[in-house]
């Protein structure tokens, strides 16, 4: 999500940005989605010690992108129960490009397939603000189906 170029989040905070959220679980796993901060579309992030830029693939990828001062806070613990859908609301108070990462069990997935050491990507875009997750925990990927939990959002400026 390109939240760097919401104009409603510039750097006097003229105004807020509201988003409703909406998630649909349809498998066994419970999985909980989160977002970090990335440099751009690549997936890329800031090591807060020393300013390099840490790829995915790279060995502290997941240290780094997992770093407090990368998590999108507001994004957090987003999942909902077995076949149902939850829905919430949040204020958006980051102002930069965000990727999704997954717990699934005791696996943490992110965005880019090259930083979980597979060969195939755990979410895909399903629409406009929207995301699937394919959660299997099979190295394979499973049924690749993305529609074992699925993110939607609403943005509003406020």
């Amino acid at each position: 999500l390109d939240l760097a170029s919401v104009p409603s989040l510039d750097s006097i905070g003229a105004s807020t940005v509201t988003a409703s959220v909406e998630v649909a679980r349809e498998a066994s796993y419970d999985s909980v989605v989160g977002f970090y901060k990335v440099t751009d579309t690549s997936g890329g992030v800031i090591d807060s010690l020393t300013g390099a830029v840490i790829n995915p693939g790279d060995a502290t990828y997941a240290a780094t992108a997992l770093a407090t001062s990368n998590l999108a806070t507001e994004f957090a613990g987003l999942q909902a129960s077995d076949d149902s859908t939850a829905t919430s609301t949040i204020t958006v108070t980051t102002d930069s490009i965000i990727a999704p990462y997954a717990v699934v069990g005791n696996n943490t997935y992110f965005a880019y397939g090259s930083a979980n050491g597979e060969s195939f990507d755990r979410f895909k875009a399903l629409g406009e603000n929207s995301f699937g997750l394919e959660d299997s925990l099979e190295a394979s990927g499973g049924d690749r189906d993305y529609d074992d939990l699925v993110v939607r959002f609403d943005f509003t400026a406020a």
